[in-house]
């Protein structure tokens, strides 16, 4: 792979062994393990599960990506405006973009991004807090003709428009989905 965002490559799909793969997600937990200090990195390979990857901080899960034959699936914890910053370095910056753009009064809890090869879907999560308050928990997931997105609350005011960004994420997924499945 000659791309510098090697997760993102890794969803795009990768022809090779189980080595390459797990070299692959080992460079990605490298890469934001350096940008957290004071963390930790572990890989782990099972046939049933596949290969995992996470890196942890005062041992709370902060990243995880998993790899198997059907799957592969981003988490991000979000401590602060600062940790969305990973997204950029593993070659999600739109979906960085799009989450500071929206004028939200908080920050999504965690961000979740899947590739299921089966049903050729690209799904996105973004956790709201506990009172769903401050940021709602929003799904999209593109499918095929299917295209769904979802938010605990919807609200246009003059400081916030969840329908525009959800409207926007949709076009993401899609734009994902043509990538990652190699669409045209």
């Amino acid at each position: 792979m000659s791309s510098k965002y090697v997760l993102r490559d890794l969803f795009k799909g990768v022809v090779g062994d189980r080595k390459l793969i797990t070299e692959l997600i080992k460079q990605s937990i490298k890469d934001v393990s350096t940008l957290i200090r004071g963390s930790k990195y572990v890989i782990s390979e099972s046939r049933e599960l596949g290969i995992r990857g996470l890196v942890t901080l005062d041992n709370n899960v902060i990243f995880v990506i998993r790899y198997s034959q059907a799957t592969t699936e981003m988490y991000l914890k979000v401590i602060n405006e600062d940790s969305l910053s990973i997204l950029n370095t593993l070659g999600f910056n739109d979906l960085m973009n799009l989450v500071l753009s929206s004028k939200l009064r908080g920050l999504p809890k965690c961000v979740v991004v899947s590739k299921v090869i089966p049903s050729k879907g690209v799904y996105i999560l973004l956790c709201g807090d506990e009172d769903s308050q401050t940021f709602p928990h929003i799904k999209v997931l593109v499918r095929n003709e299917i295209q769904d997105a979802s938010a605990s609350y919807c609200r246009i005011s003059s400081y916030e428009d969840i329908c525009s960004l959800l409207n926007n994420l949709i076009r993401y997924c899609i734009k994902l989905r043509s990538e990652f499945f190699n669409l045209q």
